[in-house]
């Protein structure tokens, strides 16, 4: 067997990744990140190193898909319960050419997860996946991007990483319908003004703290990357999908008339923080609705003041229809089920495709 290790030219890595060259390392942390090549190996091994994180005293291991060539289920979805070990994808290919690709189905916060080395057969060979352009969107968002406990049977289940299948969610539905190349930054629990809590917001890691960079969990938790900030031109998006403020809204609700303010203020300015990083070219999208949440009007009264203020054409909101529990089911801690992030995906691609025949 042949190892090839963390920034061979031909793994083509996508989202946010970030290299530890100290370890050796590649992390591919957030949901739907992962990578990619082509080899005719029959046996494919990969080793991977992880991160545990512990909470309510269960292990919230992180989930990894894998997918051969253009399939669009996973031929494999894998357990990552080593701290660092070999993992194998496949055996007993046909040795023809194949496209194999690892995403990571689970979300940044819980559990990081790098990448080492891949081993083939010795007479295999590794080749590049060609680029091709295509669409390109980028998804900010809370749980609802994640897909938290979208695989769960109870609203009364507590968070497990085995349910969380962010390849499921609306953000990931969305992106592989229009055949995008796509990337989430997403958080369960944050928001924009304040994340979800009732208690203090102060020094509160909220998304205008973490979306500048490329990892922010990696760089808090292991130090790596330090001063990495993203770069911006690694990833040009043609469409911005922000979706928060059902987080914000268990501190809001406390006292509305000041709180409501001070949400919409810090909206404004996210949307300038993201405007600036990513220039004039994306369309924004500003999403709110499934979870029914008393920020809607405050929402669609932020988007419209912003664009008085810059006088950008560029953006709109757009509500989700909220869920119907009884028809659609539910997930974990009342969170969206598959069948529900397929009719918000349903919706945003309908939204998107419009946008485009407008535009082009």
């Amino acid at each position: 067997m042949r190892e090839y290790g963390y920034n061979d030219e031909n793994i083509t890595f996508f989202g946010r990744t970030i290299c530890d060259h100290v370890t050796q390392t590649t992390y591919f942390n957030w949901t739907c990140s992962g990578f990619e090549w082509i080899t005719n190996s029959q046996k494919v091994e990969v080793e991977l190193v992880t991160h545990l994180v512990e909470q309510q005293g269960e292990v919230l291991y992180p989930w990894i898909a894998v997918f051969i060539d253009e399939e669009e289920e996973p031929v494999k979805c894998i357990e990552l319960t080593k701290p660092i070990g070999w993992y194998t994808l496949f055996e007993h290919l046909d040795g023809e050419n194949h496209k194999i690709r690892v995403v990571k189905r689970t979300e940044a916060q819980y559990s990081k997860t790098g990448f080492k080395q891949l081993k083939l057969t010795d007479e295999a060979q590794l080749t590049k996946v060609p680029y091709k352009e295509k669409l390109k969107i980028e998804f900010i968002g809370d749980s609802l991007t994640c897909g938290y406990g979208n695989e769960a049977v109870s609203a009364d289940e507590p968070f497990r990483s085995n349910q969380e299948n962010g390849l499921k969610a609306f953000a990931a539905q969305t992106g592989s319908r229009l055949k995008a190349d796509f990337q989430c930054i997403s958080v369960s629990g944050i928001g924009i003004y304040s994340n979800h809590t009732r208690d203090n917001i102060e020094d509160q890691e909220v998304m205008p703290v973490v979306y500048p960079y490329t990892d922010y969990y990696v760089k808090r938790d292991l130090h790596v990357g330090t001063e990495a900030k993203w770069d911006f031109k690694r990833f040009e998006p043609d469409f911005i999908v922000i979706n928060l403020g059902t987080n914000d809204w268990s501190y809001v609700c406390q006292d509305e008339v000041k709180r409501k303010a001070a949400f919409k203020k810090s909206y404004i300015q996210f949307l300038n923080q993201v405007r600036k990083l990513n220039g004039s070219k994306p369309y924004i999208i500003c999403c709110l609705g499934v979870m029914k949440v008393g920020l809607t009007q405050t929402l669609l009264e932020s988007v419209a003041d912003y664009k008085n203020l810059t006088h950008d054409a560029q953006i709109e909101a757009f509500l989700f229809d909220e869920q119907n529990p009884e028809e659609d089911g539910i997930g974990a801690a009342a969170h969206p089920s598959i069948k529900t992030h397929t009719k918000m995906s349903d919706k945003l691609v309908e939204h998107i495709l419009a946008i485009c025949r407008a535009k082009y």
